[in-house]
Order: structure tokens, then sequence, then C-alpha cells
């Protein structure tokens, strides 16, 4: 804490692959949080607000969301044709808008449910794994969600089959340290989530709130972290900015955690 005090961990980037934004914030452990506070306003209570499973969200509005905020995606939407009148994906689509997915997986993998945060990361893993999983248990979870969202999971493969011929911008993302193209093509559905993410977070939602005069606040990734004076404004202007694209909003939860309690 001292050495961020002193401004020695602030060092601002935006990396090439999701381009999020990396900074004091998001680099520190976040048990620090409820310690932190602005400047000019010292004494006001800080909260977080949270987008309820992002990832998934913006993977169930994927149609919507390419041509406006991830134009060089465009190639996947002639695989997800028609995906929007199967039964699976509506069942889906409904769980991710109201921010059930995750507590859907805990029943569908009968997890206990204080295994919510086991199940979240089995979900996320079968979003960003590889097609070819050789691992008893990411086999198991596949086969699951295959049989629970056939058509979503079809959805999943095609996209991640896509090469730098359909992709060609991928060829200036996905390097190794020497700068020579790697194919990782299975990376092809986190890009398009991470990108979807935070463009509309920064470019959509940030920017409102700064035409709109909203200060004290930071986002950390798929988060804000504000006043609790703002919570509602903020929460307003994302709902208004998601409607805008016809699109239902996601779940917004709000409060800090302590992290030092012992459950």
């Amino acid at each position: 804490m001292n050495l961020a005090n002193d401004g020695y961990l602030f060092r601002e980037s935006v990396d090439k692959f999701g381009e999020r934004v990396h900074y004091l914030a998001t680099r520190i452990w976040k048990g620090v949080r409820p310690f932190y506070y602005f400047e000019n306003s010292s004494q006001s209570k800080l909260t977080e607000i949270d987008f309820s499973n992002s990832q998934p969200y913006f993977a169930s509005k994927a149609v919507t969301l390419v041509p406006v905020l991830v134009p060089e995606f465009l190639p996947i939407l002639p695989l997800l044709e028609n995906l929007s009148n199967k039964e699976d994906f509506k069942k889906f689509d409904q769980l991710c808008t109201k921010g059930r997915i995750y507590d859907h997986w805990v029943t569908i993998r009968g997890y206990k449910p204080e295994q919510r945060n086991k199940a979240k990361s089995e979900f996320i893993k079968i979003l960003y794994g590889k097609l070819d999983q050789k691992v008893d248990y990411a086999i198991k979870a596949y086969n699951a969600f295959e049989k629970e969202f056939p058509s979503v999971a079809e959805a999943f493969v095609k996209i991640k089959s896509l090469t730098e011929r359909e992709l060609p911008f991928i060829k200036e993302v996905y390097l190794d340290k020497d700068g020579s193209f790697i194919p990782k093509y299975h990376c092809n559905l986190s890009l398009l989530l991470q990108r979807c993410e935070s463009r509309f977070i920064i470019k959509t939602v940030c920017d409102r709130l700064f035409k709109d005069g909203v200060q004290n606040f930071i986002t950390i990734h798929d988060s804000f972290l504000t006043t609790e004076e703002n919570v509602q404004v903020i929460k307003n202007i994302i709902a208004s900015e998601f409607r805008k694209l016809s699109i239902e909003p996601p779940v917004l939860k709000d409060g800090m955690k302590d992290l030092f309690v012992k459950k």
C-alpha cells in the first residue's frame, strides 16, 4: 500500500488482447479496496458495482453487439444465424440476463450451493478453453454444457474454429514474445467477449459518465468503484446505454465485500 501511495505501482496500460485497462486499482490486491477514497471526497463511503455473470451475458448478446462494438468479428454472424430461435439459446440468454447462469450451472453439475465459485470457474473454462480438452473434469463439464445448451455449444465451437483467413486481425493479436503469430484460435471467443466488455464499459458508459459530469468513479474491468451517492446514477446510465441497443440490461450488483471477515 505504501508503494502504491508513493506512485511506484502506478503504470497505466491497455492490453492488446481484450483492450482492458490496467493500472493501480486493477493490479493490487482487491482486499484493500475498502480503504480507497477519492481525495475530494475522503469521507464518502465507497461501493462497487458489478455486472452479474458479465462474460456469459456478453456472449448471450453477441449477435446484437458485434456490429456495434466489435465489427472486426462480423464474420461470425453467419455462424450464429437462427441461433436466437433455438429453445436452448433462449434459456441460456434468459439465465445470463437475469444473472443466474452460474447458479444454474451449480444445479446442472450437482454442486453444493457453497461451491458456486468452483462452478463459476468451471463455466468460464468452458467459454475460454481449447476444443481438445484432455482433462477428465473438463470433458465432463463440456459434455454437460453441450447437453444443456447444444446450439450454444455448437456456436462456441464454430467461433473457436475460425482462423486468420476469416479473422485476419488476429495475426496482430496472437503473438509470442518475439512477435510471431501463434494460432491460438480457441481464444477467439474470449477475445470477442473481453473486447465487447471493455468497449462497452470504457468507450460507451465512461464516455457517457464524463459527458454527464459524473465524478469520483474508476473502472476495474467489468465493475465500477464509486461513492455510494453515484450508485444509482451509474446503474441508470448502464441500463440506458444497453436499452439504446434494444438489449435488456444485465443484473447489476453493488456493495463492498469485507475480505477480512473469516467465514
